[in-house]
């Protein structure tokens, strides 16, 4: 009878220290855990922030001692360089927490990228029930120009006109139901930019702003409780004019 007691005791007291490893695995887990991964390709930088939500900041740039901020950087673009914010000096219509505006009309073919209650979509300028929706769930929106729509390049290229000159560039996209910026590594075409996004596989993409003062952005890296900051692209004089940043928090 002692041994069945003894050999219960032993089970009892094994089961109680795989449960205790098992439990600091996962602690350990959760708090090592990456806030954002970077893949890094021949032509691109892809920063997948690991983030709880999603919000269009406008007026004012995140603060980069705000510890909660993944990723923060320009999105839709802005028309006039105006030294007060207005909400109508943002292309197209707008939603920033839960509040929708509309902005100039821009020339071109634009999408939107929304995102309310912990869900996003690429979408269509004219899915307003997807817009509706957004606002109602207290969400965020913005209208950008279509770099790649369901797997194929938009026609014509967005910046035909500047096909030729080079720059760092810029899109938010979407690969096998994660939400990706990519960034060139270089300053390059504009096609030569769309094509790397092609050969990477994206199913979505739309532009984000950039451009000298506009392409000032931030990210952090490393683990949830010990993180670091990273400037991209410096402050220049343009950078003041700036209206509207997407920023991803923890």
């Amino acid at each position: 009878m002692s041994m069945i007691v003894n050999k219960k005791l032993r089970n009892a007291f094994v089961s109680r220290i795989v449960i205790t490893v098992c439990l600091l695995l996962c602690l350990q887990s959760a708090v090592s855990q990456s806030v954002i991964d970077i893949d890094t390709t021949a032509s691109l930088y892809v920063f997948e922030p690991h983030f709880s939500r999603v919000e269009l900041e406008v007026g004012t740039m995140p603060a980069k001692d705000d510890t909660s901020v993944i990723f923060c950087a320009a999105a839709a673009f802005t028309r006039d360089y105006l030294d007060a914010f207005g909400h109508g000096n943002i292309v197209g219509a707008y939603v920033t927490h839960g509040v929708a505006y509309n902005g100039y009309e821009g020339k071109g073919r634009y999408g939107r990228f929304v995102y309310h209650t912990k869900r996003w979509r690429f979408i269509d300028a004219g899915d307003h029930t997807s817009y509706d929706a957004t606002v109602a769930g207290g969400g965020c929106a913005f209208t950008q120009m279509w770099v790649i729509r369901n797997r194929h390049i938009f026609k014509p290229y967005a910046m035909s006109s500047d096909s030729t000159r080079s720059n760092v560039y810029r899109a938010l996209c979407e690969k096998d139901g994660k939400l990706l910026i990519a960034q060139s590594r270089r300053s390059v075409p504009y096609h030569v930019f769309v094509k790397a996004l092609m050969s990477y596989g994206f199913d979505n993409a739309l532009y984000m702003d950039m451009g000298s003062g506009w392409n000032h952005s931030f990210y952090r890296s490393g683990q949830d409780m010990h993180t670091h900051l990273h400037i991209l692209f410096p402050i220049r004089n343009n950078t003041r004019y700036c209206t509207n940043w997407l920023t991803f928090y923890k």
